[in-house]
């Protein structure tokens, strides 16, 4: 953003007072869906890779929004799908506002666009994505006042899959270090097991 100052030279004798300062900004990258900037999807949860983001200077686009908060200053980033389950973060918010809204979309193109979902939170999990499909992110603040000067991070993160084991691979006690700890930091040792066809307490243990 930038301010601007301006006076009168009527004469070399003749020069008004300064009048500003006039705060003014400049249109931004990804003020529309056509011009959203790419997110890398980071294979995991660390944010190592992010990027960017501002309001400052943003205008209200005209794709329609049905969530809360006014959409008067979006911007769009967007990123394509690398498993079902992924991350969507805000982090490092500065400025005017910390009570950003995300809003996640699906679609090839902004003219045909289906919405996911709405997240007044700054972190939102999205749910059965298409490994593949290119999904738009539209980040505006909650508030109706003008002139906000928010600016953020975004983090794309990848939710690891779940534990898959199997008994024909592992020992038992390979089940317990090598798959629930998984760490050359921590040690287990008198791991004891029994088996049987119930819910009861039949699952290893350690002392």
């Amino acid at each position: 953003s930038y301010v601007s100052y301006v006076r009168a030279l009527c004469s070399d004798s003749d020069i008004s007072n300064w009048a500003g300062p006039r705060p003014f900004a400049t249109l931004i990258t990804n003020d529309e869906c056509d011009t959203a900037i790419e997110v890398p999807v980071n294979p995991d949860q660390s944010c190592g890779q992010t990027v960017a983001g501002t309001i400052v200077g943003a205008t209200a686009s005209a794709i329609p929004n049905t969530c809360g908060g006014t959409a008067d200053d979006d911007v769009w980033f967007t990123f394509t799908a690398t498993s079902s389950s992924s991350t969507i973060d805000l982090t490092n918010i500065e400025g005017s506002t910390a009570d950003l809204f995300h809003v996640l979309y699906q679609g090839d193109d902004c003219g045909n666009m289906t919405q996911i979902y709405c997240s007044d939170d700054n972190q939102s999990i999205a749910n059965g994505l298409i490994p593949g499909a290119t999904y738009f992110i539209r980040v505006y603040s909650w508030t109706a006042q003008p002139n906000q000067t928010s600016t953020f991070t975004v983090c794309i993160g990848t939710i690891p899959p779940p534990i898959s084991v199997s008994t024909t691979e592992y020992t038992v006690p390979q089940l317990v270090t090598d798959v629930l700890l998984s760490s050359t930091c921590a040690s287990v040792s008198n791991i004891t097991w029994s088996t049987g066809t119930s819910n009861d307490a039949n699952f290893a243990n350690q002392s």
